[in-house]
């Protein structure tokens, strides 16, 4: 079980690396609850983090943009 959250260094790496038109500029934790933790994007985007190993982050945001 993971018991801290993301810095923001690490955050930014996901989000850039994972949607390359998007340059992160802010990054703002907003806290955290039993699923995710969530993250305010250039004070206009939330974007949510599972609580799952980050190995399967990838996989997860593939899936969740195929069901966009």
């Amino acid at each position: 079980m993971r018991t801290r959250h993301k810095d923001v260094e690490e955050v930014r790496f996901i989000i850039e690396g994972s949607f390359e038109h998007l340059h992160v500029d802010n990054i703002r934790f907003m806290g955290h609850v039993n699923d995710c933790d969530a993250y305010e994007i250039n004070g206009s985007m939330i974007f949510k983090f599972p609580n799952i190993d980050w190995d399967e982050v990838e996989q997860y945001l593939n899936n969740m943009l195929e069901n966009l």
